[in-house]
């Protein structure tokens, strides 16, 4: 269905609304408390995102229910306690550093020596603390949780700062030309406002300082998040980044550097961008091809749902075989006159 509505980063009207649960991703996508927002794609950029927007309080509830709350839980009677940061998730925030130190490699870059780094929506601060181990650089995280900040003050002592309300707000309480790393790992989405984050951002960076980006790909990530906002392609984001005087060096598509459900492994799940504040723009990420976004979208959706499918059915064969070969060992060891030998030959063969 055609609509009038206009897009917030390429600011034309070719938008319709897409149906995101029309693809196999996690179970939440048709669930309808979650699922009563509009998800509006770009034809002409490939930006997806909700409108309207949910509430303050729906998000909250959101990200109550699903963000920074541990699995794990002790319970005595009535009264449980929960872990007070997810152990997962903080050891995918110190694995993802492994992505931004891999592509200054790629590209012969030198990591910066002066300055700060800043890490917008860091939350436990493993990711700017590994950045700051290889760089010597003060770290610094801006985050809602009270838990992750207070683990980044106390045991990494990294700078924190508590977002109260509006990130814009809070991004305009630090000094302008201070950091020469600002990163947003997976946090972008989240935002109301991405490009005014965006330009904010290159406000705080010194000159030839760089931003780093990685936010979920819209060719290859479950549309499903109530919280994400926005969802990007390189496009998109590439269109963000130049919109605010930024030189995207580097955008690419990738996998996780973590191990993840099915439906994320995939080669083009995130989107890794590098920008620098320079004078120059590369004229190659200028000039984009003209695309229908809403054809390459759904024909990557159609072909992410395929192999998330086949990757349950990999797995599930997998652990079905090793289940049935530990049920005839079971049988051979025990109740066959010879099993006992043979298990012992053989553990001896593999020995050598």
């Amino acid at each position: 269905m055609n609509t009038k509505i206009q897009c917030p980063i390429c600011y034309k009207n070719k938008t319709e609304i897409f149906n995101n649960s029309t693809f196999f991703y996690r179970s939440f996508t048709c669930e309808k408390p979650r699922n009563i927002h509009n998800n509006y794609l770009c034809r002409n950029c490939g930006l997806i995102w909700q409108n309207p927007q949910p509430s303050d309080n729906e998000l909250s509830k959101f990200y109550a229910d699903q963000y920074r709350k541990s699995p794990s839980k002790v319970s005595f009677y009535k009264k449980s306690v929960d872990l007070p940061i997810q152990l997962k998730e903080s050891q995918n925030s110190f694995l993802r550093a492994q992505a931004f130190l891999n592509i200054f490699k790629k590209l012969n870059l030198s990591l910066p020596k002066n300055g700060k780094i800043l890490d917008i929506g860091g939350y436990q601060g493993l990711f700017a603390w590994t950045l700051s181990a290889f760089t010597g650089l003060k770290a610094k995280i801006i985050d809602y949780n009270p838990n992750g900040l207070k683990f980044a003050s106390s045991f990494l002592g990294i700078e924190q700062q508590q977002i109260s309300n509006d990130i814009l707000l809070s991004l305009l309480e630090n000094t302008k030309n201070t950091f020469s790393i600002i990163s947003m790992i997976h946090s972008l989405e989240h935002m109301r406002d991405p490009k005014e984050v965006i330009r904010l951002s290159t406000e705080l960076l010194k000159d030839n300082g760089y931003i780093y980006i990685e936010v979920p790909n819209s060719l290859g990530s479950g549309l499903n998040d109530p919280t994400h906002l926005y969802t990007f392609n390189k496009n998109s984001l590439t269109l963000i980044l130049i919109s605010n005087n930024l030189n995207p060096i580097y955008v690419e598509s990738g996998s996780l550097t973590h191990q993840a459900e099915p439906e994320f492994s995939n080669d083009r799940v995130v989107i890794r961008a590098l920008a620098q504040k320079t004078n120059f723009i590369d004229k190659d990420f200028t000039n984009t091809k003209k695309s229908n976004y809403k054809i390459i979208i759904y024909k990557s959706l159609y072909l992410a749902s395929l192999n998330t499918i086949y990757q349950m059915i990999k797995k599930y064969i997998k652990e079905t075989f090793f289940i049935i070969i530990k049920i005839f060992g079971w049988i051979i060891y025990d109740f066959l006159p010879f099993g006992k030998e043979f298990f012992h030959t053989l553990k001896n063969f593999l020995r050598r």
